[in-house]
């Protein structure tokens, strides 16, 4: 069978911060999310397309999306702003996302697509009269125009004079929503003339500004609502818009009005109002804990009725409180005005009738979002299972199949809700151990399974909490020797499958240093033959124990010893004393004599991750070779993904441009079937290339 690339399908998991539906086009949605991309709905298959894994590791910030706009009179124009830190862009598509061009703002405007307060908007707005002009409310450098997107770098800033930046020394909120009145007239050119821009900030200067001559001059609206979230216009003029402490409205011509009488008071963000009726407006309550409430008003927000919201279908793996955790967005359909959608924490849900009698049943819409941070994924060698995986937030898998949603987590103790490490026995691969962690918590534990994964048991429950995450490896001979670095703490070893621990002696270093180390796999055993520990910090070098992991010797064999975001160490399966090692922009190094000597690939200019997987059948070679990074013939700044049959003598490029893998973190071979690789990402979950299933 042909090789392909697809997500495994695990589904949701992250924050989803906005939904998007075309008012001419029916069934034309789009949704954002702050850490994998963005989705255009493709309403036939009843799944979300992702429109962003064309940027690669070089923009890989670009999966943090801060907003959404498209262009009411065009349904094929769609802008995104993306990115956050020192790589961020405004981009614009004439075909609903399939290619993108760079506006290239200046590097005054920040675009923080994953930051707090990323559940407001939108910040990007289009001309509904003139759809050459487009605004983008910025999080730290006031509000931008731009009258001609087709041309680079033709932002123009609005007068801080007239619309300030945020106040205060808190997180960097600024301008949180730009919204038209588009039956408010137009100037001379066509332009719209009522517009507004929310300034979320702690001071005198936040709320809500208006402009009356299509952008050229800006005032503070007497008596708008502090710290506004979201702003929605309706065909009448009117402007809602939810904030930190409920819901107002403005008339074209009139003042604000407080109308939260008859919500629960607190912050509300998401907003929708009917587009065929101006008074029929819907609005979430917003908090960090699941369970929010949504009201529905018909009088323009003079009386509300809560909504009541019954759960429908979900994926079974999802807990009780994946359900109206901190709502971001809600989205009616244009066509069809009581079908709802809304977005949260955890993925999208949608009502067919959100006026049905005993309530509205929500159900899960969430076939191929994928937006999950992984930790770590181990393809086993043997056994029923195909792949573990461990993800940030929500513990990890074992799929046993790549075409079907596991049923539930690995989930042993709800404290520790992040796996960061496998080791699987080579000889036998129904004994799995595993590490876990709670980032927020700072705790974590270790567990054993002897039957590939099905149930677990917690090793050394006797060792502090303070013993989380980091690495695990199993002797190659022995199931019962193994040795952990955990996060901030000295190397381990135990001989009687982790019922009791020693700390490693000559090695005095913390090898795992923070929570998030999950793109640098720093321990490794070798997988035939001996048992052999290996440890390798880019910036202090490379330890091997030959004694079951109660010695570490520093071993000078002239790796290069500088810092490095991006390294691992590996043993190579089916070759006693095979082990590599990449570093990042050094490149790749191998090694068959455990350690003692490394030669460099001299074909590889960069390895950001490898991995080895089965090799080729017939094959004279011990493994299949997988490379993410780049070759000296390379050219492009983005890592690519590449194979070798032959241990590296040659590579072939196995993904295309509209699969770039924004940033990988980890990666493995399928240890059973040659030709697949399975690839870890920060924000759009796991891929796989290889034969389809």
């Amino acid at each position: 069978m042909e090789s392909q690339f697809q997500s495994i399908p695990i589904v949701g998991g992250g924050y989803v911060t906005g939904l998007f539906a075309h008012p001419t086009e029916e069934n034309l949605f789009y949704a954002r999310t702050d850490v994998g991309g963005a989705y255009r709905w493709d309403n036939d298959n009843s799944m979300w397309v992702p429109i962003l894994d064309m940027f690669g590791s070089d923009k890989h910030e670009y999966y943090d999306v801060a907003s959404i706009a498209l262009d009411p009179n065009d349904p094929n124009v769609v802008f995104a702003a993306v990115g956050r830190g020192k790589k961020y862009n405004i981009l614009r598509s004439t075909d609903r996302g399939n290619t993108w061009t760079e506006t290239n703002p200046p590097s005054d405007v920040i675009i923080l697509g994953n930051a707090e307060y990323r559940w407001c908007g939108e910040r990007l707005a289009i001309d509904p009269n003139k759809g050459s002009i487009v605004y983008y409310g910025s999080a730290s450098a006031g509000l931008w125009k731009n009258t001609d997107p087709t041309k680079d770098k033709n932002w123009i800033q609005i007068p801080l004079s007239q619309v300030p930046l945020q106040s205060g020394d808190g997180n960097k909120v600024g301008i949180t929503f730009v919204a038209f009145d588009q039956n408010g007239g137009t100037d001379e050119t066509g332009a719209t003339k009522i517009i507004y821009a929310g300034l979320f900030g702690n001071g005198e200067t936040d709320g809500i500004y208006r402009s009356t001559d299509a952008g050229r001059t800006w005032e503070l609206v007497p008596n708008s609502p502090k710290n506004p979230q979201r702003g929605i216009v309706a065909s009448d003029g009117t402007l809602y818009v939810a904030h930190m402490k409920g819901v107002s409205k403005l008339s074209r011509n009139g003042s604000f009005i407080d109308i939260s009488d008859g919500l629960r008071r607190g912050a509300y963000c998401g907003i929708c109002v009917d587009p065929n009726d101006p008074k029929h407006v819907i609005v979430a309550q917003q908090n960090m804990n699941s369970h929010n409430n949504l009201y529905r008003s018909t009088d323009g927000g003079e009386t509300w009725t809560k909504i009541t919201c019954i759960r429908g279908t979900s994926p079974e793996w999802w807990p009780e409180w994946f359900w109206f955790a901190r709502t971001s967005s809600i989205m009616m359909n244009p066509f069809n005005t009581k079908q709802i959608w809304y977005c949260d924490w955890y993925g999208i849900w949608r009502t067919e009738d959100v006026t049905a009698e005993g309530g509205a049943v929500f159900n899960a819409y969430n076939k191929n979002h994928e937006e999950l941070c992984i930790a770590t994924v181990c393809s086993p060698t043997s056994g029923e299972t195909r792949l573990f995986s461990g993800i940030h937030d929500v513990t990890g898998f074992r799929h046993v199949s790549l075409t079907e949603i596991p049923e539930k987590t690995l989930i042993t103790d709800s404290e520790f809700n992040e796996i960061t490490s496998y080791a699987v026995f080579e000889l036998d691969s129904n004994i799995v151990y595993r590490v876990n962690q709670s980032h927020e918590k700072l705790t974590g534990a270790g567990y054993k399974s002897t039957d590939n994964g099905k149930t677990w048991q917690r090793f050394s429950p006797s060792l502090p909490k303070d013993y989380i995450g980091g690495k695990i490896a199993v002797s190659s001979e022995d199931p019962n020797i193994l040795v952990w670095t955990p996060v901030n703490k000295k190397a381990w070893y135990s001989h009687d499958g982790g019922s009791t621990w020693a700390p490693c002696d000559g090695i005095s270093i913390n090898v795992v240093t923070t929570v998030w180390d999950a793109a640098r796999v720093q321990l490794a055993a070798n997988r035939k033959g001996r048992t052999i520990f290996y440890i390798f910090r880019s910036e202090i070098g490379f330890y091997r124990s030959m004694d079951n992991g109660k010695t570490f010797q520093h071993i000078k064999n002239g790796l290069p010893t500088a810092y490095a975001n991006c390294f691992s160490v590996k043993a190579v399966p089916n070759q006693d004393g095979g082990v590599w090692v990449n570093i990042e922009n050094e490149g790749l190094f191998k090694s068959d004599d455990a350690g003692e000597t490394f030669t460099k690939l001299e074909n590889v200019k960069a390895a950001q991750a490898f991995a080895f997987g089965k090799a080729k059948p017939g094959s004279k070679y011990p493994a299949t070779v997988y490379l993410f990074g780049r070759l000296n013939t390379d050219t492009q700044p983005e890592n690519r993904l590449y194979m070798s049959d032959d241990m590296g003598k040659t590579w072939r490029r196995i993904n295309d441009d509209n699969h770039k893998a924004g940033k990988l973190v980890c990666m493995d071979g399928d240890g059973q079937v040659y030709g697949k690789v399975f690839f870890g990402t920060s924000g759009r979950s796991i891929y796989y290339y290889g034969p389809g299933e």
